[in-house]
């Protein structure tokens, strides 16, 4: 050693002391070239090992509560004996020298009899430096350890190794150990193991051992490898010796690397027992498995039930695949007619104990050609092809491209190849891709409620203005405004439940002429809102979906309040609008194969007119009746996307077309206060939502139908000498349109 034992207990003595503290120690040893972290809680240890030193062990636990830790290394396992601080370490390997072992918590029991844990601890090796660790052929790597003779209970979880580079014999995210109880089970779950570089021989998730009676679990353990070369991989270990053993729920994940032996997702070794299911293999990228052979289950009593290949590539060879009993592939945009997925040089098994069947699943990448019909595929292209003639596919016989397109696919064996070949009726739409169109018919839903605006508070907002500028004599432009805010869902067939506000403000002019008092002027006008759609389906699953839209535009705006002819006088009013239309729609329920959610953002433009006209019947001095017919026309541009899984889609224009015919009751009680109530029918002739994926039609949602409208409110001058007027309403919908609205009016004069 190069460095003052009296200059390391001056920089990195701490007494590890409880309670627990935030407080972090932080010690420099600058002759070794380490940081080390430690928090004062006397249960966790954050080491980082940087420098010219060998060490036969690094573990990342502190010895004692009241140990002096200087660097975490160790040349004896022994002195760690009943250390039950295990947990919540973690551990850096940067360069030096590891001979043995690097452990992120460990923890070795002879007489602990409670509950023993090794859990979150992370273990990263990232060599770099000068002199970059290069590790060992005999380095085992472990995020948590724990063993013990008669625990109450042994749980290695959500510990993290991660491997950039180096040498090394085996890695393991956790691994817990019962020795000698006959009564508890040792449970690994939630470790994961990310190998990124180098070269080790051994993979494994989590590994769980009961050595003597008791069960053991690995569940829900994950290795993730992307490069380096490795020779056997394994999701997840559970072995008990004369009780039962579980492995589910386990994954591995190749997107690069080579892998020489094999690759198993899960394994069990039970004395009574042993299952190996519900685990997943997936494959992407080029990878180089070309001597490894593929297992969904290994060494139990049950190794098929739930196992699952996904293979997201193509041209990829393996030397066998077996005990999996979903085969799920996804046909990548570079694959075309004739092409090979997979290549297994020796046997692939498609079948299960008591003569099960794989199911084979096909997806295709959105942003593919159509298939033709009479187009194949070979998904498996064998040495030894073994299936027992009745396999099957997903959805009857069904694949899907994107989110899109469905086909129906003919599943043969020829010559040792599994070949998918599209039957005659070809591609068909996905009943559920009209949940695309109901997000972009969302976005015409808020332009219209911006129509309802424009004609009703807006016209009203803009004419009491235009009056109080003409009564003022000076004819110079007055502000107006109105602001509509609710809750409103739209009956499409199934329905979009929209969430918000809009508002215009603009300078209104008015004047008198021999046909009446005339009112006008521009407005601007914004509206932003979310929803939320959902569609059913006879024969698929309902798809929820969620969005966010938004619009930004203008207009005029024009009032001629006719003469008095008899009791009150007529009234024709007409505007006119344009804008910009945002929306961003998503979907998690509508999923590709490769598992991808659904998602587009679109932009379109927006334009529209209304005309309108009436009565206004003065029944008494302060009594009125409204009566009025309206017709709104509004347009908004299509537009292409491209969804996040690939899939285009071509949204046509869409229209909106209605007809409204109401009335409005309005009682001044007073000289600033006047209430009113109305009723209305409204009408829509249109709002179809057409699109297109590849040419051919997707399900429409509509807007079509009758809605009836309520309203009241109260018309306020509150303050005499402030020339600001205010109109508060309640609207309610209900039919084609369901919902609530607030609203507010407002003038002023300049």
């Amino acid at each position: 050693m190069f460095f003052s034992q009296g200059l390391t207990d001056t920089l990195c003595s701490a007494r590890l002391s409880s309670p627990p503290r935030v407080a972090m120690l932080l010690c420099a040893v600058f002759s070794l070239g380490f940081i080390l972290l430690l928090p004062q809680n006397g249960v966790a240890a954050s080491v980082t090992y940087n420098g010219n030193y060998n060490y036969d062990v690094v573990i990342g636990n502190p010895l004692t509560e009241d140990a002096t830790i200087s660097i975490g290394g160790s040349n004896n396992l022994d002195a760690h004996k009943e250390n039950t601080f295990s947990s919540d370490n973690s551990v850096t390997i940067i360069s030096g020298s590891v001979t043995k072992g690097i452990y992120g918590g460990y923890f070795f029991g002879e007489t602990t009899e409670g509950d023993v844990a090794s859990s979150r601890n992370t273990v990263t090796i990232d060599p770099g430096g000068a002199t970059p660790y290069a590790g060992g052929i005999s380095v085992r790597i472990h995020g948590g350890y724990a063993r013990s003779e008669q625990p109450s209970s042994m749980t290695a979880s959500d510990n993290t190794v991660t491997i950039n580079g180096g040498q090394g014999s085996s890695a393991y995210g956790g691994a817990a150990i019962i020795k000698n109880h006959g009564s508890y089970t040792a449970t690994a779950s939630g470790n994961s193991v990310n190998f990124n570089g180098g070269s080790l021989t051994y993979l494994n998730g989590g590994v769980a051992i009961s050595e003597y009676g008791a069960s053991a679990a690995a569940s829900g353990n994950t290795v993730a490898i992307s490069g380096g070369t490795v020779w056997q991989v394994w999701g997840g270990y559970a072995d008990a010796n004369s009780g039962s053993a579980d492995a589910r729920n386990n994954i591995v994940t190749i997107s690069g690397g080579t892998v020489v032996w094999d690759v198993c997702g899960g394994a069990a070794s039970g004395g009574t027992t042993g299952q190996a299911t519900h685990n997943t293999v997936t494959i992407s990228g080029s990878p180089n498995l070309t001597a490894a052979s593929l297992y969904g289950g290994g060494w139990g009593s049950e190794v098929f039930s739930g196992n699952t290949l996904n293979v997201k590539t193509s041209g990829l060879t393996a030397k066998a695949i077996s005990n999996f009993e979903h085969l799920n592939f996804y046909l990548p945009s570079t694959l075309s007619a004739d092409d090979t997925v997979l290549t297994v040089t020796g046997t692939a098994d498609l079948t299960g104990s008591g003569g099960r069947s794989s199911v084979v699943n096909v997806g295709i990448d959105g942003s593919s050609s159509p298939l033709l019909e009479g187009d194949s595929i070979t998904l498996i292209n064998a040495g030894t092809l073994v299936t027992n003639g009745s396999l099957n596919t997903r959805a009857s016989g069904t694949g899907m491209q994107g989110v899109t397109l469905v086909y129906n696919f003919d599943l043969t064996v020829e010559n040792n190849k599994l070949l998918a070949t599209v039957s005659p009726a070809g591609a068909a739409v996905n009943e559920q891709s009209k949940a695309l169109s109901e997000g972009f018919v969302s976005g015409l839903g808020m332009v219209t409620q911006g129509a309802d605006v424009v004609a009703g508070q807006g016209m009203d907002s803009a004419v009491s203005a235009a009056k109080a500028g003409v009564a003022g004599g000076a004819g110079a432009p007055v502000g107006f405004g109105a602001v509509s805010g609710g809750s409103m869902r739209y009956n499409s067939g199934s329905h979009v439940d929209i969430n918000s506000v809009s508002l215009m403000a603009g300078l209104a002019w008015g004047a008198d002429s021999s046909l009446g008092r005339l009112t006008g002027g521009p407005f601007v006008e914004f509206g932003r809102g979310s929803y939320n759609t959902y569609n059913s389906f006879s024969a698929a699953a309902s798809v929820k979906g969620d969005g966010s839209t938004r619009y930004v535009g203008g207009g005029v705006l024009g009032r001629v309040d006719l003469a008095n002819a008899g009791p009150g006088n007529f009234y024709v009013e007409a505007s006119g609008r344009a804008g910009g239309l945002e929306n961003e729609y998503d979907s998690y329920d509508l999923r590709d194969a490769a598992g991808r959610s659904a998602e587009y953002d679109s932009s379109s433009t927006y334009y529209g007119w209304h005309l309108g006209t009436g009565y206004v019947w003065s029944m008494a001095e302060n009594t009125s009746l409204d009566l009025y017919g309206k017709y709104f026309w509004t347009r908004q541009e299509g537009d292409s996307v491209t969804l996040s899984t690939g899939d285009n889609i071509r949204f046509k224009d869409v229209d909106s077309s209605r007809v409204r015919l109401g009335s409005r009751l309005s009682h001044a009680v007073s000289e600033h206060i006047t209430p009113y109530i109305g009723a209305a029918y409204e009408h829509e002739f249109d709002g179809m939502a057409r699109a297109t994926t590849n040419g051919l039609a997707m399900d429409v949602p509509s807007m079509r139908g009758d809605t009836g409208t309520c309203e009241l409110g109260l018309v306020s001058a509150p303050w005499a000498s402030v020339p600001l007027s205010l109109d508060l309403g309640l609207q309610g919908y209900v039919g084609k349109r369901e919902g609530v609205t607030g609203s507010l009016k407002f003038t002023y004069e300049f």
